[in-house]
């Protein structure tokens, strides 16, 4: 009887002693601050196949990986938390932790993020570069200093896309009476400095107004061919790289001040490999549109490329006025933009007024 009751003694222990070895183990798997997880909440307009999406994706990952996981972020995509023109509000009234904003949907509101839409450059990759260069020179401050600027960039410079039985033009005078949907104030400008005749068409309605023959072509990104399907109405670009637009991932300001310092080292360590990131997956996007559906390029003459971006200048130049008149530092925001491209792709976005 001793002998079993010392043998269940023994037994008793070791059970105790694994249970408590597998809480141990438990426990290490914990966040090392031992704090309680905090879960942020992320508002996208768009949906989880975007360009954008690597570049969000790798910062939910830095932020939980680089926290132990103390810090996790819930992504919720295509307007769950709202529309796609009420991201800032999004953040800004705390209905969402951290929102992703399309700046072309707010003109005005971030001025100098929204210089995009009057350059020209070669890559999404090029002018996210400018944008980076002027975050980090603190020239962004005034127009996001109600919220925390995670990160910016801008998508693909823009092409026309033409509608199948249109003659591609690969000239000025060649599109000169051609219907080209645009997007924006700015593309309506260019068009019209240029001789075509600019058609302001929601870009879903894009594929029903080249079928029905509405537009000749539409000035955007060339993704759009898979995006919205444009590849079955439309076979032939010609490459301009004129006018884009810009990003940006903003948190709120009270959402913020909770993080831990951990996790704002994070976010301030990364926010240019994130918006880098965000650049480039617009252009390889782009490449693999190409390679997909195979499209013929057309080249606009050289010579044209420099009107083009003459035909912009005085509408940079009132641009400029206009809101360095408000106090925004856009001026020298707008120098630093072109001296980075200058200097990284040896090319320059815009025509600076002297």
């Amino acid at each position: 009887m001793k002998g079993r009751r010392k043998a269940y003694g023994v037994l008793t222990l070791g059970v105790k002693s694994l249970v408590i070895g597998l809480l141990i183990i438990g426990l290490s798997g914990l966040p090392a601050t031992g704090a309680p997880k905090s879960t942020l909440s992320f508002s996208s307009w768009d949906s989880e196949k975007s360009a954008a999406a690597p570049a969000i994706n790798q910062m939910v990952k830095d932020i939980e990986e680089g926290t132990g996981g103390a810090v996790a972020v819930k992504i919720h995509y295509a307007e769950a938390l709202g529309k796609a023109k009420e991201h800032y509000e999004i953040a800004l009234k705390g209905l969402a932790d951290i929102s992703y904003i399309n700046v072309g949907f707010t003109p005005g509101r971030f001025p100098i993020t929204d210089m995009v839409a009057f350059a020209q450059g070669p890559s999404a990759e090029a002018l996210t570069k400018g944008l980076v260069e002027v975050m980090k020179k603190g020239y962004l401050q005034k127009e996001y200093q109600n919220v925390k600027l995670l990160f910016v960039w801008s998508g693909s410079p823009c092409h026309i896309l033409w509608r199948k039985g249109v003659k591609a033009a690969t000239s000025i005078e060649e599109l000169k009476g051609k219907k080209i949907r645009v997007a924006n104030v700015a593309g309506a400008n260019l068009m019209k400095k240029l001789g075509a005749v600019p058609v302001a068409i929601p870009m879903p309605e894009v594929y029903t107004a080249m079928e029905r023959g509405v537009i000749d072509g539409t000035f955007t990104s060339i993704d759009v061919l898979e995006v919205f399907s444009l590849y079955s109405v439309c076979n032939e670009v010609t490459r301009i790289g004129a006018l884009s637009l810009s990003f940006c991932v903003i948190m709120n300001k009270g959402s913020w001040d909770k993080l831990p310092a951990n996790a704002k080292a994070i976010f301030d360590k990364n926010g240019e490999k994130w918006g880098m990131l965000a650049g480039s997956s617009f252009d390889q996007l782009g490449k693999r549109t190409i390679e997909k559906y195979k499209p013929k390029i057309y080249d606009m003459q050289p010579g044209d490329l420099q009107k083009i971006k003459d035909a912009m200048a005085e509408p940079v130049k009132q641009y400029l006025d206009k809101y360095a008149a408000q106090g925004y530092p856009i001026k020298e925001a707008a120098k630093t933009y072109s001296e980075t491209l200058k200097k990284y792709y040896n090319t320059e976005p815009f025509v600076l007024p002297k």
